[in-house]
């Protein structure tokens, strides 16, 4: 996207680099240099976001004005350069394209919505499947009222891409048992700036006027259980925060000695 959202978006498309293929072989005109960038770093081609799942360009607010997503916007996907199906062996493009889960296990706020967009597009052009959202928030109720993780685990089985709660959870941190029993899968880190993440939880969670879900502080009490944060307060959401990050990172790069499985 453009040079203010979601940076951590970089990591999905690393991570999903092997499953994409171009999808006409020509690069379209790129918007803006730090898009041009990514592409130069990493070998990646571009696809115009009017390629794209409307959910990409959900409208954005920035300081108060609300920007919508369009034709002459910077709203970007880009996939790493592979052969085309055609130019490959008879063999190899044979086999499922399919071939690993992907797991993203950063906290709320931190880009999930927009990394299960991309989700979305692979699943539209690749194959595979995530869970429906009214399994995975069952799965996410089960696991915060206690009970043991076969919920999610059967959803695990199940699909192939994965994001939000159930799977960032603390402290119940499935990644520590997800990465023994799928031992091909991937994981992504989607991080932001502490204070500016704390502002946006603390901004989706007002209450509109009119609304019959959970909100507010009843929404942010939620919120600290999914994070086992102390409080709601700003010091303990964003100490939960770091820890969370802190202690994915520790996990995968001393503990399991497996840094490459980890994508942020």
């Amino acid at each position: 996207r453009g040079q203010r959202d979601q940076p951590a978006l970089k990591v999905a498309l690393q991570a999903m680099a092997e499953s994409f293929q171009t999808k006409d072989g020509q690069l379209l005109g790129i918007p803006n240099d730090s898009v041009r960038d990514v592409i130069s770093k990493h070998n990646l081609g571009f696809i115009q976001h009017s390629d794209f799942n409307p959910l990409v360009c959900r409208p954005l607010t920035h300081k108060g004005t609300k920007g919508e997503c369009s034709q002459d916007s910077s709203c970007v996907i880009a996939h790493k350069k592979m052969p085309q199906q055609q130019d490959l062996p008879e063999a190899v493009a044979a086999e499922p394209t399919i071939k690993l889960k992907l797991f993203g296990i950063g906290f709320k706020k931190t880009g999930t919505t927009s990394l299960d967009s991309i989700f979305h597009y692979v699943m539209d052009h690749m194959g595979g499947s995530r869970p429906p959202d009214s399994e995975r928030v069952r799965a996410m109720n089960n696991l915060m009222r206690g009970e043991d993780p076969t919920g999610a685990l059967t959803l695990a089985e199940k699909h192939h891409y994965f994001q939000d709660s159930p799977w960032c959870n603390e402290p119940q941190r499935l990644y520590r048992q997800l990465v023994s029993i799928y031992p091909t899968s991937k994981f992504i880190l989607t991080v932001r700036e502490p204070n500016k993440w704390y502002n946006s939880v603390r901004e989706s969670n007002k209450c509109p006027s009119k609304n019959g879900k959970i909100c507010g502080e009843r929404k942010m009490e939620k919120y600290r259980d999914i994070f086992n944060a102390n409080s709601t307060s700003r010091e303990d959401f964003i100490s939960a925060f770091e820890e969370h990050n802190l202690a994915i990172r520790d996990f995968f790069l001393r503990e399991l000695k497996q840094p490459d499985r980890l994508l942020e």
